[in-house]
């Protein structure tokens, strides 16, 4: 009450005192003036000024009225329906549900094929088609025979129609079993891109944050087959351009010929000799043999930065450096850091904890690229996509991975990088797998076991103890000279003094 009291009092007095605030008071019986909100709707001035005709009139009423509200409500409701990554929800909660560790390919293509989005607009499973996919899942499973795999059937789990469509074109495209209906061809073709992206978005991401290496692994395999097209038992060398999987039996008894890698090694006159037998484009070929990446895992270091040893819960370093050994490209935005570390580990003493420390510290510094992996060569898919790659450090022994998978999306020469995890609880040797994966090429993927040693921290030697003891001066100090001049002794301290007096 007091307070209320006192705030009528003060605008009565500024009422009185105030030329302005009496004016106010005057015309809105307010001294502060006019209070009250006014909202309205903001309108194109021609219509407020009333020179539209009805027809105008009419027609803003209906954008502004219906068909703006409509889009808005569509979006709203879209966007309501997808993850942040463009998946629908019901897929995700599917994938969710249904993936595991163990579990086959067959059944993650299965399940990849199983997604809300085969199963929706003109892509869903049509009556009309049923004939042709019928004579197209013969002609699947002939293929399947004639390379010795298992029998293609309908998924025992999803059984719907358009899940049993998606898995019939999916499968056509690894045999490359030709689909002569258009329309078939067209929803095969964003099948297979789809599909891409659910296993990169989506799968991958949920395998990863359960940490399954071996279902991740998988999956990038998946992912090297959709990009390709080709099965899960074919050889790299399938996915050269205008190859067919009859050609390689060819190469594989006429010439010895079983691996892209191998291939390089061949002499230029020689890979066209090869090459020429085939129905098919010899340079196109032969530049794609020569453009395949061969990465290597050059380094591989492992320790705990300022420390000689690796002890139980301590957190390990692992300094890694790829490099690919026939690049087609020059890097263009190269960091300066880069370049220093990477010198500074092809001369390092692995058993020196001051330069692995070192090498760290630069390593820190270096600042993300712009740089982007080259387009990937892949003749069966109607996208383009880059060749990414994935980097895998896992636990062999129980199929976990220690940390979770890396995309490495700017490798054109060489990358060095770093990750850390905890050490394991108790001592012994462990050992590691450093997987780097393609998620394009199929035999271009590398391996590389490392071996981490925990040592108990009661067998090391104790820390020296560090002598904190404030020295005495020495006898030509400043210090000495003033203890001299204030009569006492140099090198004696004042404890002494007051002792002796104590005493006497």
């Amino acid at each position: 009450e007091a307070e209320k009291v006192f705030i009528e009092i003060n605008r009565a007095h500024k009422t009185l005192t105030d030329d302005t605030a009496r004016e106010n008071y005057e015309k809105y019986g307010n001294p502060d003036g006019l209070l009250s909100r006014t909202m309205g709707i903001a309108l194109p001035k021609f219509i407020v000024e009333a020179h539209a005709s009805p027809f105008v009139m009419a027609l803003y009423g209906l954008i502004i009225g219906f068909i703006l509200p409509y889009y808005v409500g569509r979006w709203w409701y879209s966007s309501s329906r997808y993850t942040k990554d463009n998946i629908l929800n019901p897929t995700m909660i599917s994938f969710f549900k249904n993936i595991r560790e163990p579990i086959s390919q067959r059944n993650l293509i299965d399940l990849l094929c199983s997604a809300e989005e085969f199963n929706s607009g003109d892509i869903a499973f049509k009556s009309t088609h049923l004939v042709a996919l019928k004579d197209l899942e013969d002609k699947v499973q002939a293929a399947s025979q004639a390379f010795g795999l298992e029998y293609f059937e309908r998924s025992d789990k999803f059984l719907s129609d358009s899940t049993w469509k998606a898995k019939v074109l999916m499968y056509a495209h690894f045999y490359r079993v030709d689909v002569d209906d258009d329309v078939l061809l067209e929803h095969q073709q964003y099948i297979i891109e789809k599909s891409i992206h659910l296993t990169h978005r989506g799968l991958i991401q949920i395998s990863s944050a359960q940490g399954w290496a071996g279902c991740t692994t998988l999956l990038i395999y998946i992912m090297q087959m959709l990009v390709q097209g080709v099965h899960e038992h074919a050889a790299p060398l399938s996915q050269l351009p205008y190859l067919k999987y009859s050609d390689y039996l060819q190469l594989a008894t006429k010439y010895n010929l079983y691996g892209v890698h191998q291939a390089k090694l061949l002499e230029p006159e020689k890979k066209k000799e090869i090459f020429s037998d085939f129905n098919g484009d010899v340079e196109e070929m032969v530049s794609a043999v020569n453009s395949y990446p061969q990465i290597q895992i050059t380094h591989s270091v492992i320790s705990v930065i300022g420390d000689s040893v690796i002890t139980p819960f301590s957190i390990a370093t692992l300094i890694i450096k790829i490099k690919v050994s026939n690049p087609t490209s020059k890097p263009k935005d190269f960091h300066p850091n880069a370049k220093l570390a990477i010198s500074k580990l092809d001369s390092l003493d692995e058993t020196n904890p001051g330069q692995i420390e070192e090498v760290y510290n630069i390593i820190t510094k270096i600042k993300p690229t712009s740089e982007e992996t080259p387009e990937a060569i892949s003749p069966y898919l109607a996208a383009k996509k880059t060749s990414n790659w994935w980097f895998i450090l896992s636990n062999p022994l129980n199929s976990r991975n220690v940390i979770p998978p890396m995309l490495i999306s700017d490798l054109v020469t060489e990358k060095i990088f770093t990750v850390q995890f905890q050490a394991p609880q108790s001592p012994g040797t462990y050992d590691f797998l450093i997987n780097v994966l393609s998620d394009s090429y199929v035999g271009c993927d590398q391996y590389r076991h490392i071996k981490m040693v925990v040592v108990d921290p009661s067998t090391l030697p104790p820390e020296p103890e560090i002598d904190d003891d404030i020295s005495e001066p020495e006898e030509s100090s400043l210090a000495a000279q003033l203890a001299e001049a204030r009569g006492k002794a140099p090198g004696k301290g004042s404890r002494d003094d007051f002792d002796s007096s104590d005493e006497d």
